[in-house]
């Protein structure tokens, strides 16, 4: 997994398989990553690029558990293969 900072409370992420994240801060309230879909105590969001947008896809309550979550759909993406 490559991690990019790309600014404070916004990181570019690249899984194993080559899938690319944007972990998010949402308090920050950054354009273009819609916060309305996090839970109350979730600080974090995870977004995947979708038609040129960047959508929600899950709520965490820190980095570290986000990164974890995005290292467990890239194992789990791999059984059976």
């Amino acid at each position: 997994m490559i991690t990019k900072r790309l600014s404070r409370g916004h990181y570019n992420i690249i899984d194993a398989g080559s899938n690319q994240y944007r972990v998010v801060d949402v308090r920050r309230n950054l354009p273009d990553y819609p916060v309305g879909e996090v839970e109350e105590g979730e600080n974090w969001g995870i977004y995947e690029q979708q038609e040129g947008r960047w959508m929600f896809i899950a709520g965490r309550n820190t980095l570290k558990d986000s990164l974890l979550m995005i290292e467990t759909w890239h194992a789990a993406s791999q059984i059976g293969r």
